[in-house]
């Protein structure tokens, strides 16, 4: 069908004699209608192809014509018809008579008389005769000039406003259901994408997430709305390379392909932002650079909170902070700007290290800038910034040479942050450094106010019951805790009472415990407000219960007020703070001062007694008394001890005795203490540490075995029998096992050999010495897992019949080395039916020792003859010659060494350095070791104790090294002579 022409398949099944052909005077009433309206004329057309007319309405006038010109025959209706379009119009006539259609549609343009051009819709309907042929053609045709010249004025200017939006400067977006279903090349330029990456995509992927609500929210207020005037809004898009581009956007309402659709106009202000950024550099930042250079006669603390200022004002953020470090790995001091208030937080318990916290580790590992305006999604794990509320964020470090000094941060602002923003603090910050440094100020700020106050004297926490986020109960005690009376707690929002930094996090604790079913024991550190308006230090836990029908949750607050005053103490008394806060979070010691009481009421006791499975107010609240945990077994030995030593003022206490964990497990533990004494000489307190060295206890086992293994390999005479043969005399001292083999694998065949056994009958040692690699007993024991069952169960797997032995429970254990099984052990009970997990773990252990002995044995033994040289070589020097790991742990000690201070190789393996110091210098040594480890020291004279009690005097050089594959530091002594 050809464009214009509407045809219709005729009837032909129709009777020709059943169509009324008017005459010229029946047609004249037909379209009686039509002539009335002088847009319309009708016509009735003859058969033939030139379309001889024989009727016309007289409104043929209105182009020139009359009627009489064309009924006469002097015109045919085609004559009319523009030359350009005639050859179309014949040729879909014709096209319409060979298909037989019984209507058509045609659109062209004909001549007036007057020569001017109109466009006309004719409309046909064609009528055949008998024999098939056309009789006559009835039309209608309009006169529709006017709308075509509209449709073609039309399409010109669409086609000059197409022209307009792909060629201007703009971007420009028309976005339906928030979809983009239209860009301009503009919009490309600025983005960065081409226009089928983003047709079809949602138009907000190219809105920073902080911008994304104010853009919808805009969007479907627009269509809504239709405001006439829209207005214009900066904002931030994101290009294709992840950069921010500062833009000015307007929205505006338009029907598009039907429907409602936003069109969105973008115009990059790039340019705009430069310009104003050097207009306001000049202004405001000469503004604060002159201010901060007036105040070098003031202290730091001002200059510091005037920087602050500056740094807020200046990068329109809501708070910032400047970290001071002192070079060395501990609490660095924090200046916090929030609500025009400065604080120095270094004493609130923020245990942030120059190397681990995540707040600033970034930009000091980096050395520049970091912006991060996501800061959930760049921090997840660190704590600190959900302490301060920050959702953005801007890090510039302050250097002095190489070294990073200090950091300025600003965050929350309310727009994203930008170079502008870097640019500012860069300039301000380096020049608090130049001012500090001139004036040599190296001390740091102290706190403007007390983080924590005593509020309650009593411990007995405090209960709240909260449905709906308003108190419906509340106890006593947190009357006591908060100051404020029941009347006016009740009813109100349990966050009233909670400092605002905590608030968040708390709320959201409360609704995740409401929706959840499950009780929880966790405990959280939190700061309740007073009626005064003072920080309550606190520890709440919550739980679900029903209150009058209804869910709620109650909220146990505990006072820790006297807790944290304790703490500080402590570190007064040590006048180390920073190395006692590192020794308790990082080492395995675990620090107490004790009454000097009967069994020992506990005054102090540091977090890390969590190892044991107990909490320090287990112990401070007198629920538990030391000596409750101290085994049964060595209670008396440890009681007889501490009598013995009260009144001896220079010897510190030592004992090695057992304590039982919350979960009733033995521990060995080493304790190093020192008794205090009032001014009439009675014994006040005692304060010391424990360690624990359960591991050292259950080593000594295997270090006999492996020193008799070393002795092995160093002799020429001996044979792998003797190593086996110690290996199943260890076996069979653990727990229930009285009997056990080894077997080897054969590398060729895979068949099992039984090399060694103990507690087995010679007979039935015998009849289980080999196994093939087709035996179903080879099978079980090549499985590369640990078995235990009994033996009669292995009977019926294997179905061998065996000589009476009467075992019960056994253990089939593999023995690999490096992946691959080389032997396997099979250990019998004749008394027990079940090897305890316990002892499973021993052996298992054992297995992988003996693992690695065969493999030493066979491809390591040219290694271990060129160390034993060298041992030769180190017992030979007078010199004291020591290894230690970076925890302060002996790893070798030459000859020298361990005959002047009188313990073995084996006492001092794995004992900690600070052990053969006096009690008075193990915080000093630990302290020297921290600092070789840092590459700050490299020398050492604090003597050292030894095992009699003996004092010795000895310089020691150290470095940096490595021994056995790890990290160490290698210490030579020399004796000298000092007396002290």
């Amino acid at each position: 069908m050809r464009r214009g022409l509407n045809i219709q398949k005729s009837d032909s099944s129709r009777n020709l004699k059943e169509i009324d052909f008017p005459n010229p005077s029946t047609a004249h009433n037909i379209f009686e209608d039509f002539l009335n309206n002088e847009d319309v004329i009708v016509f009735l057309w003859n058969g033939e192809k030139d379309r001889s007319v024989e009727f016309v309405s007289e409104n043929i006038t209105r182009f020139g014509y009359t009627p009489e010109e064309f009924v006469s025959g002097k015109l045919y209706y085609n004559n009319i018809i523009e030359s350009n379009d005639l050859e179309r119009v014949e040729s879909e006539i014709s096209d319409c008579f060979e298909n037989r259609c019984s209507s058509y549609n045609l659109q062209y343009r004909i001549m007036t008389r007057d020569g001017d051009i109109r466009w006309v819709d004719e409309r046909t309907l064609v009528l055949y005769g008998d024999n098939g042929e056309v009789n006559h053609q009835k039309s209608v045709v309009f006169d529709i000039t006017e709308r075509k010249l509209s449709e073609i004025d039309l399409k010109a200017s669409e086609e000059k406003y197409s022209t307009l939006i792909e060629s201007g400067i703009d971007g420009i977006l028309i976005v339906q259901d928030e979809i983009i279903k239209f860009a301009n090349r503009a919009f490309e330029n600025i983005i960065g994408y081409k226009t089928k990456e983003i047709v079809d995509t949602s138009f907000l992927n190219y809105i920073p997430v902080e911008y994304q609500r104010m853009i919808h929210k805009k969007y479907d207020q627009i269509l809504k709305t239709e405001p006439k005037n829209p207005h214009t809004y900066e904002v931030y898009i994101q290009s294709k390379s992840d950069d921010l581009i500062p833009v000015e956007i307007n929205f505006s309402c338009i029907d598009f392909e039907g429907k409602s659709s936003v069109m969105l106009n973008i115009r990059d202000i790039t340019e705009r932002k430069e310009a104003e950024f050097k207009l306001n550099f000049d202004e405001s930042c000469l503004e604060s650079l002159l201010k901060i250079n007036q105040m070098t006669d003031f202290s730091d603390e001002d200059i510091t909170n005037l920087v602050l200022d500056e740094m807020t004002r200046l990068t329109q953020s809501g708070s910032g902070y400047i970290v001071f470090f002192n070079g060395e790995d501990i609490s660095p001091s924090i200046y916090v700007l929030s609500q025009n208030k400065t604080d120095n937080v270094s004493n609130k318990q923020f245990k942030y290290s120059l190397k681990n916290t995540g707040l600033w580790e970034k930009v000091i590992k980096q050395k520049h800038p970091i912006v991060s305006n996501n800061i959930s999604a760049d921090f997840q794990d660190d704590d600190f910034h959900d302490h301060l509320n920050i959702k953005r964020l801007l890090n510039i470090p302050i250097s002095n040479g190489d070294n990073i000094v200090a950091v300025g941060g600003v965050f929350n602002k309310n727009k994203v942050y930008d170079k502008y923003d870097i640019r500012r603090l860069t300039l301000i910050l380096n020049l608090m450094l130049d001012i500090i440094q001139k004036r040599n100020a190296e001390n740091a700020l102290k706190s403007s106010e007390e983080k924590y106050s005593t509020l309650v004297e009593n411990g007995i926490a405090g209960n709240l019951i909260i449905q709906e986020e308003a108190i419906k109960f509340v106890n006593r005690a947190f009357e006591n805790i908060t100051g404020y009376d029941r009347e006016d707690i009740i009813e109100t929002s349990f966050l009233n009472y909670i400092s605002v930094e905590y608030q968040r996090m708390v709320l959201k604790k409360y609704n995740k415990i409401l929706k959840s079913n499950q009780k929880t024991s966790r405990i959280y550190e939190v700061n309740f407000l007073s009626k005064t308006g003072e920080l309550v230090p606190t520890e709440i836990n919550y739980s679900k219960i029903q209150f009058e029908g209804k869910p709620a949750v109650m909220l146990n607050v505990r006072d820790i007020t006297k807790q944290k005053q304790k703490e500080q103490e402590l570190i007064e008394t040590y006048r180390m703070q920073d190395l006692l806060e590192d020794v308790i979070n990082n080492s395995p010691a675990i620090v107490f001062i004790w009454r000097a009481e009967k069994d020992w009421p506990v005054e102090y006791v540091s977090e890390n007694i969590i190892q044991f499975g107990y909490i320090p107010e287990d112990f401070t609240s007198e629920r538990l008394l030391y000596g409750d945990i101290i085994h049964p077994d060595d209670l008396q030995k440890v009681r007889n001890n501490m009598s013995e030593q009260y009144g001896n003022v220079s010897k510190e206490v030592n004992m090695e005795y057992r304590i039982l964990t919350s979960n009733d497990e033995v521990r060995w533990v080493d304790e190093r203490t020192s008794i205090r004494y009032d001014e009439h000489g009675e014994a006040k307190y005692l304060q010391g540490i424990i360690i624990d060295i359960t591991k050292k206890k259950q080593a000594d086992n295997f270090l006999r075995v492996q020193k008799d293994t070393s002795y092995f390999l160093s002799s020429k005479n001996s044979g792998f029998q003797d190593v086996f043969d110690q290996y199943l005399d260890f076996c069979i001292n653990m727990g229930p096992i009285d009997s056990c083999g080894l077997y080897l694998i054969d590398e060729v065949t895979g068949d099992l050999n039984l090399i060694s056994y103990k507690g087995f009958t010679s007979e039935f040692a015998e009849k289980i010495s080999h196994y093939t690699s087709d035996t179903m007993q080879h099978r079980l024991f090549t499985t590369g897992h640990p078995i235990y069952k009994l033996y009669s169960e292995i009977i019926s797997m294997t179905g061998k019949d065996l000589p009476y032995e009467g075992l019960r429970a056994t253990g089939i254990i593999p023995v690999k080395n490096q992946d691959e099984l080389v032997a396997v052990l099979f250990l019998a009970s004749h008394n027990k039916y079940e090897i305890p997990q316990e002892t499973r773990t021993s052996l298992e252990t054992i297995a992988n020792q003996l693992g690695e002995t065969i493999g030493y044995v066979k491809y390591e033994n040219d290694s271990e003859k060129r160390q034993d040289d060298i041992d030769k070589l180190l017992d030979a020097v007078e010199d004291f010659i020591f290894v230690l790991d970076f925890d302060g742990h002996i790893l070798y000690t030459n000859r020298a060494f361990q005959e002047r201070l009188g313990y073995t190789g084996e006492e001092l393996q794995d004992m900690n350095i600070i052990h053969i110091h006096s009690s008075r210098q193990a915080l000093k040594a630990a302290s020297r070791i921290s600092d070789v480890v840092s590459g700050d020291c490299s020398s050492c004279d604090i003597p050292l104790i030894a095992k009699d009690g003996t004092v010795i005097y000895k310089e020691t050089k150290f470095a940096n090294g490595e021994w056995n594959g790890q990290e160490a530091i290698i210490g030579i002594s020399r004796e000298i002579n000092n007396e002290r």
